[in-house]
């Protein structure tokens, strides 16, 4: 974090950062497509039988720990959104970075990318579609808390 702090020159981090995260996005989608387990997000360790210990799907590229991956995956997804609304980079890495966010796994990540329709709608100044946004949220959770959905229903589901 010190190297970030004290960088001067705030283009090249964000770059350098964008790219990362690119490559990173390409080697989940790689390992997705090719099934490449040592990339998986969960279920790297393999039990007697040579089954798999946790056989959730997700697949996290060269980041093999679920909860860092989340937080580079989030910071990506934002990172790329200004890299290409502002930096005048191609849509494609738009898609790249939410194919590669969708393909990890992890519960947090798909409430993050809820949220990137909330941060549009603030930033256009529309709030009856964030209020409409943030109340499918809460049902989707409510939902869940309840129990109408439950934790293997959503598991399957993503």
């Amino acid at each position: 974090m010190y190297a970030f702090y004290t960088c001067t020159n705030k283009k090249i981090l964000a770059n350098t950062f964008f790219y990362l995260f690119i490559f990173n996005c390409l080697a989940a989608i790689v390992s997705f497509i090719f099934d490449i387990e040592w990339m998986r997000t969960y279920g790297h360790i393999r039990d007697i039988n040579d089954n798999f210990i946790d056989s959730r799907f997700g697949f996290n590229g060269f980041i093999l720990e679920q909860n860092i991956s989340t937080f580079f995956y989030v910071a990506g997804l934002y990172c790329t959104y200004f890299q290409v609304k502002y930096a005048g980079k191609s849509y494609i890495y738009i898609l790249i970075a939410i194919f590669g966010c969708l393909i990890i796994g992890t519960k947090s990540i798909f409430l993050s990318l809820l949220f990137i329709p909330a941060f549009l709608f603030i930033k256009q100044n529309n709030i009856k579609l964030l209020f409409f946004t943030l109340a499918l949220a809460v049902v989707v959770v409510l939902l869940a808390g309840a129990n109408i959905v439950d934790y293997d229903t959503l598991n399957e589901i993503l």
